[in-house]
């Protein structure tokens, strides 16, 4: 029951935004900085680069930034960008909810970038004040077809 008190909580919070000509201030997050994460290829799936931008400025208005980004990858392809939380699960152990955050289009030779927001209304009380594990993975057509190189581990506010 607490599980799927969880999943329903977080899948029900998590809202991503398209940032295109917002600018908010942010202040920097005293327990997780700015990280970047690789992107590694699943299978044969091409990629010269990419990496996803984690920023948790845990502010008043935006409590965390995702942007991601693909070099090399198919041309003229839409992926889905899809954040995996591990609740109460700082090694990204057990099952995770899937949050799909936003598409990623690619152009004439491969590369594309998306960003999402999450802000602090969106995430569910629960989860505050507690350390989850996250990661990400992009997919196509449902199956995935790149993914963090490894976990992150990120404390509430």
């Amino acid at each position: 029951m607490r599980r799927l008190l969880i999943i329903l909580l977080i899948a029900g919070g998590f809202v991503a935004a398209d940032l295109t000509g917002l600018a908010e201030d942010a202040r920097a997050d005293k327990l997780y900085h700015t990280d970047q994460i690789a992107l590694v290829p699943v299978d044969d799936a091409p990629l010269k680069a990419g990496h996803v931008i984690n920023i948790h400025p845990n502010g008043p208005q935006i409590f965390a930034r995702e942007r991601y980004f693909l070099s090399g990858a198919t041309p003229s392809t839409t992926y889905q960008v899809n954040l995996l939380v591990y609740p109460f699960e700082p090694e990204c152990d057990g099952q995770a909810v899937v949050i799909p955050t936003a598409e990623l289009k690619t152009n004439g030779v491969g590369n594309g970038t998306a960003q999402a927001v999450l802000r602090p209304a969106d995430i569910g009380e629960a989860l505050h004040n507690n350390t989850h594990g996250v990661s990400w993975e992009i997919t196509l057509a449902g199956e995935t077809v790149y993914e963090a190189a490894f976990c992150s581990s990120v404390a509430l506010d």
